[in-house]
């Protein structure tokens, strides 16, 4: 028999209220959240007494921002987070659009950093470290639009478009002007943290990836969620709730004054109700056989489902940081060292209290001195006496031991016990200290094992978690995407078409590497190439061109350098060999050829140089012969014009006719 909705609703939450994670009820872990994450806040403990010490240590503060950065490192230093490797040569161009549309997803879409920061740093504070990948229909693309002089035929038209919604209607003179939001079709792979104190689990679960429940319980006010598509009478007649209050909401938000999650405002619209949703296994069907549901509904008085259908897998990637064999959740570095902070807070505030009582101890006085003198000291104050006996007998100083050596000896145990635990000794935090180890082979050690419980972090977070998360965003594409998706890659748009993809065995995916892993690893190549020159060097058959071509080219991969051909030849492709030999001599030539232009352009600029001078002395000599042959006219011309005036002196003194005279 198939069960009604309202049987599936008394299910889910019989389910819900036995969970981890419900309210804190029966859950010591949930609530140790709260005391984790007033310790990483350096909270008071409430013992604190007025006037003594109140000095809050911070050791889990320290201990869980010192592992991030290193973890973070592990999956941000090459060009990709997650590279998809064939299992089989046909399956390769798959591999390549699932690796193409996940790092769209991942590295464009959504801020990797961010993600990578939330889960980590919730795993190691807070347990469980979550992110959930599910496909967003509300990222659908809304258009405001705006249709004047409608009739009432156009209007009843407008009023069964599925795609429109009115939210106004006004008459006017020429026909209904009408206002309505228009949704086209869109929606999209959303990656989003969740709370550890909003994510539930079953108590029976084993795993996160075969649980009898697993979901989340979140605060959405009303608009929220019919933003979420739910039905908008079911969400309009829920009556006003107030935000419930948890521990652990308090502890992240008590800086800002207390629970977060209320509506101030009579704004129905801005209400906070606790939507659950769940993804429950169970026999809906009658069949006998559990099928995986995901349920929503909010916990009120209305005893309704907002919405459920059957999936075949769930949206929630968890990292645990310290995993436990045979059940889901296991534990982390604030839970091992959070009550070695308390012990810890405890003796410094002992330390500083004797050392206040050994810089200002107590008086035994009588009553001729004055108490307000005494019992507010000062550097250089005077207590005045009334008296007229020596000071000496008016008061006596009490004697105090001071322990300081003792409690320093204590909280130094306490750091050693904190480092033991943890994996994160004071050498990577970057202190020193006289009391470790600090010979070379003790430092190689402590940072060896340091590094070694690092990389088994890193690598059970890639395994159980990380990889998870890519996983989905195939599975999330094949189920709720189109069948062509548009992807910007390489400077133009690939059509990708998850739903030709077969399954999720076609392909391997590796995750980033250790940074030391991949540094070693370069050293080791780079070493190995100087080891080959010097077996070429000294003529030894061992070492041929090839195998200086493959190290070479291991080495550009390891440093993420794509394309060896354009840096080196391969020697087992000749036509490389003569290409590079035909570019070797054609720049010789172009060498020689500029060579011989630039020789010979000095050797026209020479000659153009020889040839101006010689016509500047040419024009000089022309200019004088011109100008002696101008003068030898002017001269013959006034020598003739003597003559001439001589002959005619002649004629006219001798009356006879003279040849050459002027008469």
């Amino acid at each position: 028999m198939k069960m009604t909705d309202w049987e599936m609703l008394e299910v889910v939450r019989a389910e819900v209220q036995e969970s981890v994670g419900y309210s804190g009820e029966n859950s010591s872990l949930h609530s140790n959240r709260q005391f984790m994450m007033d310790s990483y806040n350096c909270e008071p403990y409430g013992d604190e007494i007025e006037g003594r010490s109140s000095v809050v240590s911070s050791d889990v503060f320290e201990n869980v921002e010192s592992q991030l950065p290193a973890l973070i490192k592990f999956f941000t230093q090459g060009d990709k987070t997650a590279v998809f490797k064939p299992t089989r040569p046909d399956y390769e161009k798959e591999a390549e659009q699932k690796e193409i549309l996940c790092d769209w997803v991942w590295s464009r879409q959504h801020k990797p950093v961010h993600l990578l920061h939330s889960q980590l740093k919730d795993g190691l504070l807070q347990y469980t470290g979550v992110l959930e990948v599910y496909w967003d229909d509300s990222e659908n693309i809304e258009n405001e639009l705006e249709f004047q002089g409608q009739t009432d035929d156009d209007l009843a038209a407008l009023e069964i478009r599925e795609d429109l919604e009115i939210t106004e209607i006004e008459e006017t003179e020429n026909g209904y002007t009408v206002k309505a939001m228009i949704t086209s079709a869109g929606g999209r792979c959303r990656i989003e943290p969740v709370p550890p104190n909003e994510f539930i689990i079953s108590k029976r679960a084993r795993s996160f990836d075969d649980t009898p429940l697993i979901g989340k319980r979140t605060p959405k006010t009303r608009s929220d969620l019919l933003r979420m598509g739910f039905d908008k009478e079911q969400v309009e007649s829920l009556g006003r709730e107030e935000g419930q209050s948890d521990s652990t909401d308090a502890a992240r938000t008590r800086d800002l004054g207390g629970n977060v999650n209320v509506n101030p405002s009579l704004d129905r619209s801005k209400d906070i109700f606790y939507l659950t949703k769940a993804y429950i296994k169970m026999d809906a069907d009658g069949d006998g056989i559990e099928e995986l549901w995901c349920i929503y509904y909010v916990e009120s008085d209305q005893d309704e489902i907002l919405k459920k259908e059957k999936v075949a897998f769930h949206p929630f990637s968890v990292f645990v940081e310290i995993p436990m064999p045979n059940r889901a959740i296991g534990t982390c570095t604030a839970a091992q060292i959070a009550d070695w902070q308390y012990w810890k807070t405890t003796l410094i505030r002992h330390l500083n209290d004797n050392i206040y009582a050994t810089n200002h101890p107590r008086v035994i006085a009588n009553n001729l001195l004055d108490y307000d003198a005494l019992l507010t000291p000062k550097p250089g104050g005077v207590v005045a006496s009334s008296g007229s006996a020596p000071v000496q007998g008016n008061y006596s100083i009490l004697d105090i031991p001071t322990n300081t050596t003792e409690i320093l000896t204590a909280i130094e145990f306490i750091d050693t016990q904190i480092e033991r635990r943890t994996g994160v000794t004071r050498y990577n935090q970057g202190v020193d200290t006289e009391s470790l180890n600090k010979t070379a082979t003790g430092f190689r050690g402590i940072a060896q094992l340091s590094q070694m419980r690092m990389e088994l972090k890193a690598r059970l977070y890639a395994d159980s978690a990380l990889k998870d998360v890519f996983e989905k965003i195939v599975r999330v594409y094949q189920v709720h995407g189109k069948e062509s998706v548009s992807v910007p890659y390489g400077g133009e748009i690939l059509d990708i078409s998850p739903m030709s993809w077969k399954d999720k065995h076609d392909c391997q995916i590796i995750l980033g590497k250790g940074v030391g892993e991949r540094e070693q690893h370069i050293t080791n190549l780079y070493a190995l190439l100087q080891q080959q020159r010097h077996e070429r060097e000294i003529g030894s058959p061992l070492v041929d061109s090839k195998k200086i071509y493959n190290t070479y080219e291991a080495l550009l991969k390891a440093v993420d350098i794509k394309g060896t051909e354009q840096y080196f030849n391969n020697p087992e492709i000749p036509i490389e060999l003569l290409v590079a030999e035909i570019e070797r001599l054609t720049k010789e030539n172009n060498a020689m050829s500029q060579a011989v232009n630039q020789k010979n352009q000095l050797a026209e600029a020479e000659m153009i140089k020889q040839q101006g001078t010689t016509e500047r002395e040419v024009v000089k000599i022309r200019e004088k012969a011109a100008v002696d042959q101008a003068k030898l006219i002017q001269d013959q011309m006034q020598h003739d014009d003597k003559i001439a005036l001589e002959l005619t002196k002649i004629e006219a003194n001798t009356g006879k006719n003279v040849p050459g005279s002027v008469i």
